[in-house]
């Protein structure tokens, strides 16, 4: 088991910009979050580890989407909520999940409970696991959940939601992985990724790209380089899946993502990057995260009309972190 500084035993009910926690059992719900990208100043240029992902689906026309996630590690449920305006139409869902086990896997790490229907997800990566012993192996596996969700009606938007169980997590009670005894039990679950793509009868034209995997990054430099299309309208943004993220260090803030578009290197996040911000079913300390990570960049302002090519790092010392997916759209309000 990984060693983490400045342990922290209180958990707290968060609130960030624009995203809304509920830690109430027993189900957990996520609204949609953003962080905007604004200019905090250049940065000097790191070693990069190029990040393996694979494009999976592309969507042009009038089409948007929304992702959330949850933190599984020693529980295997939850419960994920979005949020998309009145007057947009689902079009898909997928559910992406992450499980440490051995070379070879649980036969039932692929399997979970959603709104109590039993679905087999398709392996879509696998590679080293992070520093969580006796695991090997870390594996992401995807669902198309669009017949399975849930769905409500509020005041100007449309809700749709997953509640997730019957994962292949040997710890169930919800306690600390950091704490527990037996806490390296295989298999462990550790992150679930909710993507909805919908269309937007308010977007003139957009390009909606989903890319996906399994790649882990120890304490280091993670770069992935996208070329943005032009746009004639809207903004740009992107999100990120990733696993086993926590705190590390306490200020200065240690982890950071910066965007370097046009010869300009711009950083987006010092602050919030990576620190395991999904919520989770977990009892742990705040201080350490729930090992899983969705956040949504908007980056209208960095990435000019006519679109181009970009890079985009995550600065993790001290951490080990696994991607899953990225998510980019252009042309979106």
């Amino acid at each position: 088991m990984r060693k983490i500084l400045g342990i922290s035993t209180v958990l707290a009910l968060a609130i960030s910009s624009g995203m809304i926690i509920s830690l109430a059992a027993p189900a957990i719900q996520v609204q949609n979050s953003e962080v905007p990208g604004t200019a905090n100043g250049a940065i000097t240029s790191l070693a990069a580890n190029p990040l393996n992902l694979t494009l999976y689906k592309t969507y042009t026309g009038k089409y948007n989407y929304a992702t959330a996630g949850i933190g599984v590690r020693n529980c295997g449920r939850g419960t994920i909520l979005l949020n998309v305006p009145k007057g947009c139409i689902l079009v898909a869902g997928y559910l992406y999940w992450t499980v440490f086990d051995l070379a070879t896997p649980n036969a039932n790490d692929g399997k979970l409970t959603m709104n109590g229907f039993l679905v087999t997800g398709t392996l879509v990566a696998t590679g080293p696991a992070t520093n969580w012993a006796p695991a090997t192996t870390g594996y992401t596996y995807r669902a198309g959940v669009t017949s399975v969700l849930w769905d409500a009606e509020g005041a100007g938007y449309l809700s749709y939601g997953l509640t997730i169980g019957g994962m292949s997590s040997k710890v169930t009670n919800g306690t600390s992985p950091w704490v527990t005894t037996g806490a390296g039990t295989l298999p462990m679950t550790e992150s679930v990724h909710l993507v909805l793509i919908y269309t937007d009868p308010s977007i003139t034209s957009s390009t909606v790209q989903i890319y996906e995997g399994y790649q882990a990054v120890s304490t280091g430099v993670a770069t992935f380089n996208y070329a943005w299309p032009a746009r004639s309208t809207g903004n740009a943004r992107f999100s990120h899946l990733v696993a086993d993220c926590q705190q590390v260090g306490m200020t200065p803030f240690t982890k950071s993502i910066t965007f370097t578009f046009g010869g300009t290197t711009t950083t987006i996040d010092d602050k919030t990057a990576l620190r395991g911000d999904d919520p989770t079913e977990t009892a742990r300390a705040t201080y350490q995260g729930s090992l899983s990570d969705t956040q949504t960049y908007n980056v209208g302002s960095l990435v000019t009309t006519a679109g181009g090519a970009s890079t985009i790092t995550w600065n993790i010392p001290g951490d080990y972190d696994a991607w899953v997916g990225l998510v980019f759209a252009t042309g979106v309000d």
